[in-house]
């Protein structure tokens, strides 16, 4: 209970939450799984024994918040029955609420077109704008529009470029039968194929094989050539969700993908950027994906065969990378043309990813008409 804001928060591992009784929206997989809240009480732990690096980055998302409000919260992660972190400190519930566990379901939105004059999200990285952006939004004290009934469109509709990235996940390399190349495999989407959030997946008429590919996707946001890995982070603007679907019998037509990684509004891309820094670690985020609320892919981004600034390095060097330019880094072991039977979205179902930090995205199916 936090008395300055007369709230009561109630959580409970893989249960709905409350706030003042009213059950709200609740992610119960984020990077705090089976995490235990309890707000106004202290307690010793003498052990301090955390390796788990999804648990390491919330902790350090936790130590980010401004200390405010007047509640003492004790957050412990545990997981095959032992504790394994501890923290406490005096930390606004609502930061808790919006920052790392619970995300309300009522907000709004700024509109930085109308407040600063930029068409994109392209032009506004292009323009070296973030700064200014994240300045505006920060001052803001009410939103220009409320977030319901926004119509989302993919977080860069117009990039120049989208790299994605096959194979990059050891479960998923074993379960498609191949071997781990020393360099990354490449293949290109192009933007036509991209659905923002809540928009519809479409299934092409020529198929029936729509797969799923849960994915983490970066968006450039100062351009280089020949980055050095040691440089790749402070090239990227934020983060996003990536549903990469596939035309399986297209994609396997000839030895190259593209051909079933490009048919049209067949990848999700959203719900927003979550920018880098809100993102200090990206090898330290939980990616899961949900089949009508079946949990088919789960992952931790450590896991990546080529982390992400070996992934800039090396696409940089090929070509040069842009303000804007989407790379979507690989989904892991799950996909549904590997499972038996075959599970394949079908119109009518619900695909989500959820990318610890970043949100869901969430999109419907529907068969092309």
């Amino acid at each position: 209970h936090d008395p300055m804001r007369n709230e009561t928060w109630t959580v409970e591992a893989g249960g709905p939450a409350l706030l003042n009784g009213r059950e709200i929206k609740v992610s119960t997989r984020t990077a705090l799984q089976d995490c235990i809240v309890s707000m106004g009480v202290s307690k010793t732990v003498d052990t301090i024994n955390s390796t788990l690096p999804a648990f390491n980055h919330a902790i350090r998302q936790v130590k980010k918040m401004r200390m405010l409000g007047s509640a003492a919260l004790d957050i412990a992660y545990v997981a095959t029955g032992r504790l394994d972190a501890y923290m406490e400190g005096t930390i606004s519930l609502w930061d808790i609420a919006a920052g790392l566990l619970l995300v309300p379901a009522a907000g709004g939105v700024i509109d930085l077109t109308r407040r600063m004059g930029v068409p994109s999200l392209r032009a506004l990285l292009a323009a070296g704008r973030l700064d200014e952006a994240r300045h505006i939004a920060g001052g803001a004290t009410a939103a220009d529009l409320p977030l319901e009934g926004i119509a989302f469109a993919p977080v860069v509709p117009d990039p120049d470029k989208i790299i994605c990235v096959g194979l990059n996940y050891r479960d998923h390399v074993a379960e498609t039968g191949r071997n781990v190349t020393e360099k990354p495999t490449l293949f290109a989407r192009f933007p036509a194929s991209q659905a923002g959030h809540g928009q519809p997946l479409v299934r092409p008429r020529v198929s029936q094989e729509f797969d799923y590919e849960g994915e983490l996707a970066l968006v450039i946001g100062t351009g280089g050539r020949h980055i050095a890995e040691a440089d790749a982070l402070r090239h990227v603007a934020g983060y996003a969700c990536y549903n990469e679907g596939s035309v399986r019998d297209w994609q396997r037509h000839t030895s190259q993908f593209l051909a079933g990684k490009t048919f049209a509004s067949t990848g999700g891309f959203g719900p927003w950027l979550v920018t880098a820094d809100e993102v200090p670690d990206p090898a330290a985020l939980t990616l899961e994906t949900r089949l009508n609320g079946q949990v088919v892919q789960h992952t931790t981004t450590d896991l990546m065969i080529t982390p992400v600034p070996a992934l800039i390095a090396y696409i940089s060097t090929i070509l040069p990378l842009l303000p804007g330019d989407v790379i979507v880094t690989g989904t892991p072991g799950g996909v549904g043309m590997k499972r038996t039977p075959p599970l394949f979205m079908k119109p009518g179902d619900v695909a989500e990813v959820e990318v610890s930090g970043l949100g869901v995205l969430r999109n419907p199916i529907v068969q092309e008409a």
